[in-house]
């Protein structure tokens, strides 16, 4: 079955590799439906199913497009680089317990699967083909997905999960009901969060991709916020409905008083961290209560409570006086706070990108990493008819949405889910501005 698994990746490798019209959406489909832990190599380091993706994709634009012209067009050149060199000094002053060659293939593919992944996506699209082929395929998708939910909730089992990581040493937390943070439906993925977060990107594509609000779009949109549902993560099920209400601000004509109610309840999202302890624990509670009822039918389940965010916080912030500049190096947190000791340990899941900067990146990643999304921003906002253009509302949401998930999460393979969207999304952008001269970006 382990070379079954393989042969499945190695299908999608070559339908990214051959579908030339398409890549993109072959990449996107291959990236969803799998969960980046099969093994393809194993020596001299481990090569994932994502690892060959982005592999592929590489390969195709250092060599197979025009790699000048399409570099010429990016608008994030610059940072990009700069993001570039200091992947590099964060590797070569890395204090991670780990070979050369892994500590150099693990920096590489920290960078090639976020950042760099923004742009292989960009340089993959021509035209609106591989977003129509992508559309036509929702129905499907969102089928599988939500059968897979329907039949873990029912069994309280994932016998894909199980068959993929019986393959390695990779324990699936969420398989066992006797977990603090009771079972959790991750769908194809290892991840409750990263199954949550793929849901919500595809509604937000779903809305953002349609001309109007049809009978099937509505029912896939249900069906993907009921698997997010499913997963029992408040920081997934938080930025799905955020990202449901502001898409729908954006992009529907809706009435003044219901404009005003969206407009509080998205406030309200986004200043909930920053609420009083005591209220927010209160938050936490009853959305932990509501969510107990439906998929522990009313056994007690916990999460990440504020203090512990507040411990976690204040630990980062002692590793990050240790190594302010390049941080401890990437994977430092899983390789040397895991198992017995990192259960120990302030820092406990670092759940927070902020977090992870802190530890293992430094203080020039902090400063790049923001300078990177406000340019995105920038490129988003600029000349886009007051969020008018459907492509500049799907990517202001799928920003929004992602840096509110990374207040609460660590990004971990999410990354491959979000990056991809947001390249292609700025391209077409490009594109209809040459055609249309309805927007313009600025190359940098």
């Amino acid at each position: 079955m382990e070379y079954l698994l393989i042969l499945l990746s190695i299908i999608f490798a070559y339908l990214i590799f051959t579908r030339k019209e398409n890549r993109f959406s072959w990449l996107y489909i291959a990236l969803i439906f799998s969960p980046g832990v099969i093994n393809i190599v194993k020596k001299p380091t481990y090569v994932t199913d994502h690892d060959l993706y982005l592999l592929v994709v590489l390969y195709i634009t250092f060599f197979l497009s025009n790699l000048r012209k399409e570099w010429k067009q990016y608008p994030l050149k610059t940072i990009t680089i700069l993001l570039l060199i200091n992947n590099i000094c964060i590797t070569a002053t890395s204090l991670t317990p780990l070979k050369i060659q892994h500590l150099i293939w693990y920096g590489a593919f920290e960078f090639i699967g976020s950042f760099l992944l923004v742009f292989l996506s960009f340089s993959m699209i021509k035209d609106n083909k591989p977003f129509d082929f992508l559309y036509k395929k929702m129905p499907i998708i969102t089928f599988l997905f939500t059968f897979i939910t329907i039949f873990s909730y029912i069994t309280k089992t994932n016998p894909y999960m199980d068959l993929v990581l019986s393959f390695s040493n990779i324990e699936y937390v969420w398989s066992n009901l006797n977990n603090m943070r009771g079972f959790r439906i991750t769908g194809f993925h290892m991840s409750p969060n990263s199954a949550g977060l793929i849901y919500t990107l595809l509604s937000i594509f779903i809305l953002g991709y349609t001309k109007r609000l049809s009978t099937k779009d509505f029912i896939l949109t249900i069906c993907l916020l009921f698997c997010t549902f499913m997963t029992a993560t408040r920081a997934a099920i938080i930025c799905h409905v955020f990202a449901l209400l502001l898409i729908y601000l954006l992009k529907f004509n809706l009435s003044k008083k219901i404009k005003i109610a969206f407009y509080v309840i998205i406030s309200f999202i986004v200043i909930q961290p920053l609420l009083p302890n005591k209220l927010t624990n209160q938050l936490n509670d009853l959305t932990s209560a509501v969510t107990d009822i439906f998929i522990t039918g009313g056994e007690e389940s916990t999460g990440s409570s504020v203090e512990l965010r507040e411990i976690q916080t204040t630990s980062a912030l002692y590793y990050f006086t240790q190594h302010p500049y390049w941080g401890h190096g990437f994977n430092y947190h899983d390789v040397v706070h895991s198992g017995e000791e990192g259960s120990r340990d302030d820092l406990y899941g670092l759940e927070g990108y902020h977090l992870k900067l802190l530890v293992e990146e430094g203080g020039i990643q902090i400063v790049l990493v923001l300078f990177f999304l406000t340019l995105l921003f920038s490129k988003i906002l600029k000349n886009s008819k007051k969020m008018k253009d459907n492509y500049s509302i799907m990517m202001f949401t799928i920003l929004t949405t992602y840096i509110i998930f990374l207040i609460s999460s660590r990004p971990g393979d999410t990354w491959h889910y979000v990056m991809p969207m947001l390249g292609a999304l700025l391209k077409i952008k490009i594109i209809n501005f040459n055609k249309n001269e309805t927007y313009i970006i600025y190359n940098r």
